[in-house]
């Protein structure tokens, strides 16, 4: 799990890089994980999230994002309470409030497919670490 979730960070990293449109002269990086954390699989969400927020604590302890001048990342979270509609809802706030750089989530499916379609819409990359859906990664997103 632990391998996972870096190798998570590890590509949204990647896109981060890869991104033209934002500059980085700041000293913090926000990424934005969409997951269940109320609802009937907050247990999993909670871990999930727990997992991510050691992955952050071991990159920023590590010195940072060494390509972007030692920049930390910060995680904004954002309970999709297993609703496809919260989710969507939250994805929106991510970007447009929050102003994230990058999404990963949502764990569930259901949540995952309408949330990805947001981030597309708004041009931000989305990391689908564990959805299982097919049909998230086979619409020819550019972001997903």
């Amino acid at each position: 799990m632990k391998k996972v979730i870096l190798m998570s960070f590890v590509f949204v990293l990647v896109c981060i890089l890869t991104i033209s449109l934002f500059s980085f002269a700041e000293e913090t990086v926000k990424i934005g994980i969409l997951l269940p954390l109320s609802g009937p699989a907050a247990s999993i969400g909670v871990n999930s999230l727990n997992g991510h927020k050691l992955a952050v604590d071991e990159i920023n302890e590590a010195g940072g994002i060494k390509s972007l001048g030692g920049a930390k990342i910060e995680l904004i979270v954002a309970d999709s309470g297993g609703d496809p509609k919260v989710g969507m809802t939250q994805a929106e706030r991510l970007i447009t409030k929050d102003k994230v750089v990058a999404i990963m989530g949502a764990y569930q499916s259901s949540v995952t497919y309408p949330s990805t379609q947001v981030a597309e819409k708004l041009q931000i990359p989305y990391l689908v670490p564990s959805s299982y859906l097919p049909t998230i990664t086979e619409r020819g997103f550019k972001y997903t």
